[in-house]
């Protein structure tokens, strides 16, 4: 049985009209109209008591205005007593076609692994309303797509709202619409009852986050089609609906993506000089400032509830599959620690180290002493074998159904783990990555650290070999060879000049054979590709990851999420960089030729899908890229 749930606030005449386009266009599966009234001051001009029973509506009365989450709970939860095996999540103003609740149902029922089904929604004149949320929404989103910034980032604005995309065709989604959405039994059971804190708005992203940490699909559907006629409830309280909206946004951008007050500031000013904009136009603005005011501005001194993302959900099981991470290191156990601290920061449980010095073994005596409470696997090959062969010994020991490779001095971000396994949960893609953020540091990517001795034996900066540090200089003791440990430990034995975001690019195949845009330790991967397609090119000296991710892109497509879990360092100074780059050059000779030899089957709509996007990428470079980068950097902190 379907249960349907419709929330309504004062609406009476859309609810009516709703709840009979239901009735003219019934699924064929059994279903029970759930009503729930937030406590509505006005009555319909028509006997709802006979109404009610003509409909066989079961019809909830609430005392108070409980707001969109919490009303709709309501009639979740009364679903869920009455056996629904699905609920349809309705606003009042929604009118049904013939067939598109049991074309929901029905989607449902064949693909398990999605959670939730969002129709294609038209406005009151029959046109396709493209605003289906396509990727997260995090800060950046909230600036680029959110405000008239937009009018500068189209590109970004056009692939958040899937502009760019066939909306006759069924496809994934980060979040549809809350207008209107059916969600399987075992969905609602793991991602409601709602977070009741909001009182309307920001409740697709909210659910979007939930449906990725129970690991469930969105996906949109056309064969499902709904007119929704916009704002039925809220058309005579702009002004209230506006005030909501903002505490909304706030609490999300807190509470959801943890972002610090410096960040959301200037997005509150940026609101509440849209609220004055409205004030010149609008008496309900004007008369309603103070209470906005007020109301958007205790949303800013509240506290971080720290347990927002697990208030009111249900406690519920999934599986953790083991993720191995690789890593590979040679004659600095000191630099190790900074990679074995990420490690050991993960929010994800069911992590295995494996370990593998390429030389003799430095770092087993500290390994055992500081990181026996890692699940680890360390090897030690005796002598220099290179960082290819290191790799494939790693992935020979680890045991994981992914693996993730991660280089001694780089760091994976908490949520690394948990958001790649997340992302390919039910998805027949074998590999994710994420973005990395780039650290461009003083120091050489060698076994070096930056001190001089100083006053009274304070450790200052001047570049020496960690090895012969400590005997040239006894008279500091322990006190000095304390000191820089914590400083490995703690900065990685660098010092940090700049962080930047060089690659923030969606999975594109075509242009992955061009350039490497994915870090090695940014991406997850399943070891079937390396049980499958086998290891790294031991020939390759330096970019030996690039030939593994083309040869494994042959296979399969990579999940791309767009959020910052990790960092990799790189030489700040010129000539240490020209260094770097000369190092490449050989690499990049041999893939180059290694690259025409491998195969692979596109479709000539994939191509083309490639091509369009290759184009529309490169016309948009110059001043406008550059204005981005600009707004990156300095607005949004990356």
């Amino acid at each position: 049985m379907i249960g349907i749930v419709i929330l309504n606030y004062k609406n009476w005449d859309d609810t009516r009209h709703c709840v009979e386009s239901i009735h003219k266009n019934p699924p064929e599966d059994a279903y029970q109209i759930i009503l729930v009234d937030n406590a509505s001051e006005n009555r319909p001009e028509y006997d709802l008591e006979g109404w009610v029973r003509k409909h066989r509506i079961l019809f909830i009365q609430n005392k108070k205005n409980l707001g969109y989450n919490a009303g709709n709970n309501v009639g979740i939860r009364k679903a869920l007593e009455t056996g629904c095996s699905a609920v349809l999540i309705s606003n009042n103003d929604v009118k049904y076609f013939p067939g598109s609740i049991q074309c929901m149902r029905d989607y449902l029922k064949k693909h398990p692994r999605t959670g939730i089904v969002g129709p294609k929604i038209l406005d009151g004149h029959g046109r396709v309303q493209k605003s289906c949320i396509c990727r997260r929404v995090g800060l950046k989103e909230k600036y680029l797509v959110c405000t008239k910034a937009n009018l500068l980032f189209r590109n970004s604005y056009r692939s958040y709202f899937g502009f760019d995309r066939d909306y006759n065709k069924t496809f994934p989604v980060y979040a549809v619409l809350g207008c209107c959405f059916m969600m399987s039994r075992s969905c609602a059971e793991a991602v409601a009852p709602f977070d009741e804190h909001p009182f309307l708005y920001e409740e697709e992203a909210m659910l979007g986050i939930r449906m990725e940490q129970a690991g469930l699909e969105t996906v949109y559907d056309p064969q499902a089609a709904v007119v929704h006629l916009h704002g039925g409830s809220t058309k005579y309280h702009r002004a209230a609906a506006f005030t909501q909206n903002v505490r909304s946004e706030i609490y999300y951008c807190k509470n959801y993506l943890k972002a610090a007050d410096w960040q959301i500031y200037p997005l509150y000013f940026y609101r509440i000089l849209l609220y004055l904009l409205r004030c010149a136009k609008s008496r309900e603005f004007r008369k309603d400032w103070n209470c906005f005011l007020k109301t958007t501005a205790s949303e800013m001194t509240k506290a971080e509830n720290v347990e927002t993302e697990n208030a009111g959900m249900q406690d519920f099981e999934i599986e953790e599959p083991l993720v191995s991470v690789l890593v590979r290191t040679r004659k600095r156990p000191q630099i190790l620690k900074r990679a074995l601290n990420s490690i050991r920061q993960q929010t994800y449980a069911n992590i295995e180290v494996i370990i593998v010095e390429d030389g003799k073994n430095t770092a087993e005596e500290m390994l055992k002493k500081e990181y026996a409470d890692l699940r680890y696997v360390y090897e030690a090959a005796g002598k220099k074998i290179g960082r290819s062969k290191a790799g494939n010994r790693a992935m020979q020991l680890s045991s994981g159904v992914y693996l993730n490779f991660l280089d001694d001095d780089d760091e994976l971000f908490p949520e690394h783990i948990q958001r790649l396994v997340n992302a390919l949960r039910g998805r027949k893609e074998k590999a994710a990555y994420s973005v990395a953020q780039e650290r461009q540091s003083t120091i050489q990517p060698e076994d070096r650290l930056s001190i001089r001795q100083g006053k009274n034996g304070s450790p200052l900066m001047k570049q020496a070999k960690y090895s012969s540090l400590i005997g040239k200089h006894k008279r500091s003791g322990d006190r000095l060879k304390k000191s820089i440990d914590l400083h490995i430990g703690m900065d990685g034995c660098r010092q940090i000049k700049k962080k930047y975001i060089r690659y923030r690019q969606p999975f594109h195949r075509l242009l992955l054979y061009t350039e490497n845009y994915i870090p090695i330790q940014s991406i997850l991967f399943e070891r079937s590709l390396f049980e499958t397609y086998g290891g790294m090119d031991e020939e390759i000296g330096m970019m030996e990851d690039w030939d593994l991710w083309v040869r494994y892109s042959t296979a399969t497509d990579f999940v791309y999420v767009d959020q910052v879990t990790s960092c990799y360092y790189v030489p700040y100074k010129r000539k240490h960089k020209k260094e770097r780059a000369d190092g490449l050059k050989t690499d990049v000779e041999k893939l180059d030729k290694k690259f025409r030899s491998y195969q692979m089957t596109m479709t000539v709509g994939q191509i083309h899908e490639e091509m369009k996007y290759i184009i529309r990428e490169y016309k948009n470079r110059g001043l406008l890229r550059y204005m981005r980068m600009f707004f990156r950097i300095f607005v949004l902190g990356e």
